[in-house]
């Protein structure tokens, strides 16, 4: 899935203050360290910035990147979250959240 660019989760993660940027960062890594050792498939591919305050995080499950968005609004209480899926046959999840 990774060589082929595929991926099944989306999260955009908008306006993170500065001061929460490194441990969102690391909350990412070690929720999907976690999860990669319990079920190999799940797998974050890329953690991506594509500009000041916003991450891009692509995962190989639906579940997991759905997973992680709801561990992220539990541990940074201000965030507001909306949530896609696209049409079947496809399993992807596209999450969009923003810090308030």
């Amino acid at each position: 899935m990774i060589k082929n660019n595929q991926f099944e989760g989306r999260i955009i993660i908008e306006n993170i203050p500065a001061k929460n940027s490194e441990d969102l960062r690391h909350l990412i890594e070690g929720f999907c360290h976690r999860a990669y050792l319990r079920d190999p498939l799940d797998r974050l591919i890329k953690i991506k910035k594509p500009k000041v305050g916003v991450l891009e995080i692509i995962t190989t499950e639906n579940q997991l990147a759905a997973k992680l968005a709801k561990k992220i609004k539990e541990v940074f209480k201000k965030i507001t979250e909306k949530i896609s899926y696209s049409a079947s046959p496809s399993d992807v999840v596209y999450i969009q959240m923003k810090f308030k």
